[in-house]
């Protein structure tokens, strides 16, 4: 994956932004143009997640395992879906994905994804 990176903070949280192209996170029709991504790394969502609740955020999708990432969902003002994360968590399976459009993905055993029905 090539990608570009940047560092900064969210509150006391430091993150990492890349812009690049994505191989391994979902990107259905609702993910910009095909292969082109905007990923929020930090070094700890659930700590970043219980700010967020306590500032009283819209967490949209609370963190969840997934094969690229430890990933939250959170809305801002204006409606956008900021997805941030940290480090998959070793030996957990992948979780249910949330589109754009709210609807659930399921991982596949031969790889890829599926909506949930």
């Amino acid at each position: 994956m090539s990608h570009s990176a940047g560092t900064g903070c969210i509150g006391q949280h430091r993150l990492l932004l890349c812009v690049g192209v994505a191989r391994e996170i979902p990107r259905q029709g609702d993910q910009g143009q095909a292969g082109a991504w905007v990923w929020i790394g930090v070094e700890d969502a659930d700590a970043l997640l219980q700010e967020y609740r306590r500032s009283g955020a819209r967490i949209r999708d609370a963190p969840t395992n997934y094969p690229w990432a430890y990933e939250m969902q959170v809305e801002d003002l204006d409606g956008n879906v900021l997805r941030l994360g940290s480090d998959s968590k070793e030996n957990e399976p992948a979780g249910e994905w949330l589109d754009m459009q709210g609807k659930r993905w399921v991982p596949i055993p031969e790889g890829g994804w599926r909506p949930v029905e």
